[in-house]
């Protein structure tokens, strides 16, 4: 039964046949019914059968449509009109609110307007109440200092007032026409007594010679360690003078550090070599590259990593070192027990290969290879903590890049590869002289020093390749 008692009209009449359909209804009921096959009903119809079976199962799709147990209730409507009324709903609401927010902005820039207008017209009736015409009056305003910051201390107080009438910060600096950062920034200083605004342009001129001599000795005396602000508190400076004059008098000292500098250049590859070690942390603990590098050019002979850092590993990485690298005159070590030993000397001496070592706590001796171990360190940084397994093969990767792949502006943009392999061969001749030449020399000086065979060592290596030509020293560009 429907509203009122009426009741729902569910029936539908047979539909009227006309005679243009009735040869096609007639085929398809004989094809369901058996009485025909789908050829016959075709060729009956005159069409093809692929034409006449499509009819067929369009209406039959129909009839089993219909034949369906559809869901109680009203029927769904289409999926596409539902999300097209949606989004009518959606736009209607959009639309409202919007006009909503209009009405709102028209509203309150109307009172803005009526407030800022009022304030003028007041601003206006006091200059006219002011004895403007006084010429005492007229001369003291014209000789008093433009205010800097009256501008902007206007637009805070007419930020304040919109926010008194309940406008949000954001609205109110919108409408004075300043970005909410400015009124926070401004809102800050006025708390803590400071200028509104900043005065902007180019650094001020130092004011005098002797503010900045002040500052120059006070960088001097304090090595560069002093700050900017507390350089200019000091002097009178402001902050931005006093860093330009300490990053001014930095530079120089800077420069005249590396102009008293030495540094010792070896000229050719393969005459004196290097020898240090690596931490390195792995997932299984700390393992120890050891690197070799020739002094002449940055070309790393061999890396060895070692579990522990003792006399195996040391004559392992040497052993492995002379075959892969060959020998060279002077094998340069630090003061390492390890590297000192009987084992260590007698793999030496078989090979022809003279010690060189540094002074005891001089670290700058053998700078020229800590400096590339920060290269080791970078490269080996960038892939991550690996397993010990894998930090072999990652050293000799490292190995090739740095010297096949790195072209060098202090190598002519050659590669330390390119230049290693270039290098004069060491006759045995070559070695013999060599070797004599240094202990004669080392036997001479070591009478007169206290029997200090390391420092006589290393003076005679030091002359003997000098002498050669495979040592020299500059001044001021840095030392080694």
């Amino acid at each position: 039964m429907g509203k009122g008692g009426k009741k729902t009209q569910s029936y539908t009449p047979a539909p009227v046949i006309s005679p243009e359909v009735a040869p096609r209804v007639q085929a398809v009921l004989k094809v369901v019914t058996g009485q025909w096959t789908v050829t016959e009903a075709a060729a009956e119809l005159g069409m093809s059968r692929n034409r006449f079976q499509t009819l067929m199962h369009r209406s039959l799709e129909a009839m089993v449509g219909e034949l369906e147990q559809k869901p109680a209730g009203r029927p769904a409507r289409a999926e596409r009109e539902r999300q097209l009324e949606e989004e009518t709903t959606r736009l209607r609401r959009e639309n409202e609110r919007l006009q909503g927010r209009v009405s709102t902005i028209d509203r309150l820039l109307g009172v803005a307007s009526d407030m800022l207008k009022g304030r003028t017209e007041a601003s206006g009736r006091q200059k006219k109440k002011s004895p403007s015409t006084s010429p005492t009056s007229s001369t003291k305003a014209s000789n008093e200092p433009e205010d800097p910051d009256g501008e902007a201390r206007r637009k805070l107080d007419d930020v304040v007032q919109l926010r008194q009438l309940g406008l949000g910060t954001t609205l109110s600096a919108a409408i004075v026409g300043v970005s909410l950062s400015t009124v926070r920034r401004w809102a800050a200083a006025q708390r803590n007594g400071q200028p509104l605004r900043r005065r902007c342009g180019p650094a001020r001129a130092v004011p005098n010679a002797a503010m900045v001599n002040k500052a120059v000795e006070m960088v001097r005396e304090l090595r560069g360690l002093v700050g900017a602000a507390s350089l200019g508190v000091s002097t009178g400076l402001s902050r931005r003078q006093a860093a330009a004059v300490k990053q001014d008098e930095q530079t120089a000292m800077e420069r005249e550090r590396k102009a008293a500098c030495t540094s010792v250049i070896i000229s050719t590859p393969g005459i004196v070599r290097g020898f240090d070690q690596m931490y390195v942390w792995t997932h299984e603990g700390w393992r120890f590259p050891l690197v070799s590098a020739d002094a002449a050019v940055p070309y790393r002979t061999s890396i060895l990593v070692a579990e522990a850092y003792d006399e195996d590993a040391v004559l392992a990485a040497l052993e492995r070192d002379l075959a892969e690298g060959g020998a060279p005159l002077v094998w340069r070590r630090d003061r390492h027990s390890a590297h000192r030993t009987d084992a260590v000397v007698r793999l030496l001496e078989a090979h022809g290969v003279l010690t060189l070592q540094g002074p005891a706590y001089y670290p700058r001796f053998y700078g020229q290879l800590e400096r590339q171990n920060r290269d080791h360190r970078a490269w080996l940084d960038q892939g991550g903590v690996l397993p010990a397994a894998a930090l072999q093969p990652a050293c000799d990767r490292m190995k090739t890049a740095l010297n096949e792949h790195w072209r060098r502006r202090a190598l002519g943009w050659r590669t330390p590869a390119e230049l290693w392999n270039a290098r004069p061969p060491i006759t045995r001749q070559q070695r013999d002289s060599f070797r004599k030449e240094v202990y004669d020399r080392a036997a001479r000086l070591d009478r007169h020093m206290d029997h200090d065979n390391d420092l006589a060592m290393r003076l005679a290596i030091e002359q003997a390749l000098t002498n050669r030509g495979y040592l020299r020293l500059e001044r001021g560009v840095g030392a080694n």
